[in-house]
């Protein structure tokens, strides 16, 4: 693996693998510091609703890595940012597990209706900015990498981020479950800091010493705006002549801006803006996809304060789907990719073969639902753990594989210009899609009070999943792999073109 002499690629690695551990550390102080709100309950999971459109800032922070700033400013950033939002995590952790500033009432209701918001949004506005950028500065010291190395690339990208959600929920878990020390949670608070801290001292210590800085790429919206108005204002090729017509296909008014055609652009700038937007419109449904997978995942998911010391560290180490998935990423890496790598179907029909599986799993968990729901005395889900094992690896192996999938055909296809804005689009749906997922989880669990309010929402997933699946395959197969620039010869046209003249019967 040749990408691994390159020290800027390893740092890369390593970066995730903290980002991994800070982005999980703020879903589990959430609850702590949403606690000074007082007859909120359940219910506390919206407070972070008016946030949400802030993901919407992915595809910003794309074109800003693209067009501004390049890659690693906004990665930087997006790290000195994580670290403010720690910071003032820790602080108001401390505060609000002190015995001794928990009398002001005045003082709880400040951080957490106050602070807690903000904390989350100075928190998800850094996050954004390093997961967009962070694997298009990764490619980025491999400018020389053939295909095979690329795409391990973004595999071992894979792991070592599921390798720090993993470090992460385990240290939570298992210190939170397995003792009793009440500072314990102040502690842990304290994980955020120690990770983006590392960050920063390693960012400023060795990245001008070990990392490759792509220079700014050109305004590639700018261009896909002019493409677009050469389009709308012209219908018919500028230069007619016999070799305007010579080609089997009708060209679109998108192609008549090809130089060929007499338009101002190469075939390159015009195939680009026709990728650009195929890509935007073939990844769309999976938003549906992803919202059916944390519906499901949500529902069954495993309350570790039931739970003894010995359940949380088999958990932990054997069935998570963080460590399920890092098991399978490194054997798929290392022992089946070498051998199958040349008989893989396309990205596209991977990402549909996941999207597949969500419908399956969807619809098995609906018959278990509905054998509960009608037949009296049947109760499958409860005191049956394999169950939730088996679940919770699939998960795990079908979560990492789909996002795998994702980022290849986002990386291979993209065009350089746009590579960060389209990144930042990719990862801006998977967020909303799971954010919009947990809100209408919550919204059955806590406002339906039917008694069929399971069946009801697993139905609802299905009809999530199954819509997302069927527009993903129509769109899919509507899909035209990228062209490259080719090169065009108008002497050699006219000569393919007056040598089918003279073959042809009727001169003869």
């Amino acid at each position: 693996m040749k990408y691994f002499y390159s020290k800027g690629a390893f740092l890369v690695l390593i970066w995730m693998c903290l980002l991994g551990i800070t982005s999980w550390s703020y879903f589990k102080m959430y609850d702590t510091l949403f606690q000074g709100i007082e007859d909120v309950g359940n219910y506390s999971q919206f407070g972070l609703v008016p946030i949400i459109p802030l993901l919407f800032l992915a595809p910003f922070a794309g074109w800003l890595a693209d067009a501004r700033f390049g890659n690693f400013k906004v990665f930087r950033a997006g790290c000195y940012l994580l670290f403010i939002a720690s910071l003032m995590a820790c602080i108001s952790v401390l505060i609000l597990e002190s015995s001794e500033l928990k009398q002001s009432t005045m003082l709880l209701h400040f951080i957490s209706g106050g602070v807690a918001p903000i904390v989350y949004g100075i928190w998800i506005i850094g996050l954004i900015a390093c997961f967009v950028t962070a694997l298009e500065l990764g490619l980025d010291q491999m400018p020389e990498a053939s295909t095979s190395n690329t795409t391990s690339f973004i595999a071992w990208f894979q792991i070592s981020l599921s390798t720090g959600l993993w470090i992460s929920d385990s240290l939570h878990t298992i210190l939170l479950e397995c003792t009793t020390n009440s500072w314990m949670v102040q502690l842990m608070s304290s994980l955020p800091i120690i990770c983006t801290s590392i960050s920063c001292c390693t960012m400023f210590l060795l990245a001008k010493k070990w990392l490759v800085i792509e220079p700014n790429t050109t305004k590639a919206l700018k261009t896909i705006y002019q493409v677009l108005k050469f389009a709308a204002k012209h219908k018919a090729p500028i230069y007619r002549s016999a070799l305007t017509y010579w080609e089997e296909n009708v060209p679109s008014r998108l192609d008549l801006g090809k130089t060929k055609y007499g338009g101002p652009f190469t075939t390159e700038q015009v195939e680009d803006v026709k990728t650009f937007f195929k890509i935007l419109i073939v990844l769309t449904p999976l938003v549906a996809v992803f919202s059916a997978t944390t519906s499901i995942q949500t529902v069954w998911y495993w309350d570790h304060t039931n739970s003894s010391c010995s359940s949380v560290l088999i958990y932990g180490f054997g069935y998570s789907p963080w460590w399920t998935g890092i098991v399978t990423m490194i054997a798929y890496e290392i022992i089946i990719y070498p051998f199958v790598k040349n008989r893989l179907p396309s990205t596209l029909k991977r990402i549909g073969f996941g999207s597949f599986c969500v419908l399956l799993s969807n619809t098995a968990y609906f018959i278990i639902i509905a054998i509960e729901e009608f037949h009296y005395g049947v109760n499958i889900t409860s005191g049956r753990s394999w169950l939730y094992m088996i679940y919770c690896a699939f998960f795990g192996v079908l979560s990492n594989f789909t996002i795998l999938v994702m980022f290849q055909f986002v990386c291979a296809q993209s065009p350089y210009r746009v590579r960060g804005l389209l990144a930042g689009y990719a990862i801006c749906l998977f967020t909303v899609s799971i954010s919009l997922g947990i809100i209408v989880l919550f919204l059955f669990n806590y406002i339906c009070e039917s008694q069929y309010c399971s069946l009801i929402q697993a139905l609802f997933s299905i009809i999530l999943a199954l819509i997302g699946f069927i527009m993903y395959c129509l769109l899919a197969r509507w899909y035209k792999w990228r062209v490259r620039d080719e090169d065009y010869n108008a002497h050699r046209v006219v000569e393919e073109v007056y040598n089918r003249y003279l073959a042809s019967p009727t001169i003869n």
